[in-house]
């Protein structure tokens, strides 16, 4: 359910994560730490191991800047400083009015850096992925379907030796409109 979130519009709300193709495939893997459960992530060529999720663009944003799929999670084992994990999101939009929906995705990778103070055992990191909401034609608009997949894909650096759990996936939006989804 979306929620307004201080003032200054903007619109941040949780997408739909596929749990029938986890609970049919057992993967990505459910970790309980805690109260807390999330969706550890081992390297996609290791395990094949990725995380959907779906949205419609919300009539509230302001149609014409990009947003950000914030992604949050924690590292499950004690790592070494200056080691690297990478996430990559694979986006495809397709208006509901017209046309089929596309086979290509684009992809935008983030790769995360374990600093100094941040190596121990269920450190928590957020990842922002921007979506260049005018990148293809036509461009993103309000209403559109928005789909995800995430994975974790094997980093540029020293790979970390553990999993990246996925807690929360979030999508925050710029808004100009009051009321409305």
């Amino acid at each position: 359910m979306p929620f307004l979130e201080g003032v200054g519009g903007k619109l941040t709300v949780r997408p739909t994560i596929e749990l029938c193709r986890v609970t049919v495939n057992g993967k990505p893997t459910l970790t309980t730490l805690g109260a807390a459960q999330g969706y550890s992530l081992p390297v996609y060529n290791d395990d094949d191991e990725e995380l959907f999720f779906r949205d419609f663009i919300p009539v509230r944003w302001n149609g014409q800047s990009d947003f950000t799929v914030r992604v949050k999670g924690y590292l499950d084992s004690a790592e070494t400083v200056n080691d690297d994990f990478r996430l990559q999101l694979s986006w495809v939009n397709k208006s509901v009015g017209s046309g089929v929906m596309p086979a290509t995705t684009t992809d935008v990778e983030v790769e995360t850096n374990i600093d100094t103070g941040r190596s121990a055992q269920y450190s928590i990191y957020e990842i922002d992925f921007t979506i260049d909401w005018d990148l293809l034609t036509p461009n993103i608009a309000s209403g559109d379907y928005f789909a995800g997949r995430l994975r974790r894909i094997a980093a540029e650096g020293t790979e970390i030796d553990g999993e990246f759990v996925v807690v929360d996936i979030t999508i925050r939006y710029n808004v100009n409109k009051a009321f409305g989804q």
